[in-house]
């Protein structure tokens, strides 16, 4: 038997835990902030990607959902830029060093102002309201969930008859 109010309980408490993250991120955008931010987004969207097709389309769910997608992104450029300059300190220093992390740090700085923007603009979201407009019920939820299941079942004998010809 399937249980909603769990699903549900936990779904927002990571709508939650983002919007707490951005709160923090926008306070003082660090690497553990960048690091926590990317995780919590990851955490919801895999919470969301569970809800049913028809409850997660269109919904003011779902745009909450990409706007914090777009920050994950420029979020995993800036510490990918991180990255690079961390292991360009390692190399003695150069002219030519100095000036590619220079470049980098710039781009960086940047692509943070961007990310900033973004996160400000999903903090203007009420998410208390998210969870009430989803509009789920338990029935809904299940027949999804018994759907998927037999969407995979029947694709895993596809794959496997296939096999044996």
């Amino acid at each position: 038997m399937l249980y909603l109010l769990p699903f549900l309980t936990r779904l927002s408490e990571n709508l939650q835990r983002v919007d707490s993250q951005i709160s923090k991120y926008l306070k003082a955008p660090n690497a553990k902030q960048i690091h926590d931010i990317r995780t919590s987004i990851r955490r919801l969207d895999t919470a969301f990607q569970i809800l049913p097709k028809r409850n997660r389309s269109g919904s003011s769910f779902s745009e909450y959902v990409l706007k914090c997608k777009d920050l994950f992104d420029v979020n995993s450029e800036i510490r990918d830029l991180d990255i690079i300059c961390e292991k360009l300190q390692k190399y003695p220093p150069s002219d030519q060093r100095n000036g590619l992390i220079e470049t980098l740090m710039s781009t960086r700085n940047a692509k943070l102002e961007n990310a900033k923007a973004i996160a400000r603009s999903i903090k203007k979201i009420h998410t208390r309201k998210i969870i009430d407009k989803i509009g789920i019920t338990e029935r809904s939820c299940k027949k999804d969930i018994v759907k998927r299941y037999y969407d995979h079942i029947d694709d895993r004998i596809r794959v496997s008859s296939c096999s044996y010809q």
